[in-house]
């Protein structure tokens, strides 16, 4: 048996790219939230919104993570103007949509600034996906 490269959020957003701009980093940061960390707190709230509905299995990593470092805010209400440029996900249960989902899950992430809560889940993922 082959020694394989666990699987993580990076190899996903690599392995299936969305093919999708999305720019709702930039909404957030133009929108009325003035503070770095309520428009952080957003960003955890549409990740979390975007988990619930897309890759449900993979929420309770993201919930742990974020009890973890964020006890006293971990969201913020959020306008769904700001989700316009949201990529759209088929219908289907699929380890592919899954997979688009943690990649685009990751580009935001990173482009919000969140790289401990980032490296903590994909840890937590990367665990429980198969090699």
């Amino acid at each position: 048996m082959k020694n394989q490269k666990p699987v993580t959020l990076a190899s996903l957003s690599r392995d299936f790219p969305t093919g999708q701009s999305c720019h709702l980093w930039a909404a957030i940061q133009a929108s009325s939230h003035p503070e770095l960390d309520e428009q952080k707190a957003v960003a955890r709230a549409i990740v979390k919104d975007l988990l619930s509905a897309n890759a449900p299995r993979y929420l309770n990593a993201f919930y742990a993570q974020l009890e973890a470092m964020y006890p006293h805010r971990l969201y913020a209400a959020y306008n769904l103007t700001l989700c316009r440029d949201m990529p759209k996900f088929a219908k289907r249960a699929s380890k592919k949509r899954e997979k688009t989902v943690l990649g685009w899950v990751y580009l935001f992430l990173t482009a919000v600034g969140e790289a401990e809560l980032l490296e903590a889940f994909e840890i937590a993922i990367s665990d429980h996906l198969p090699n």
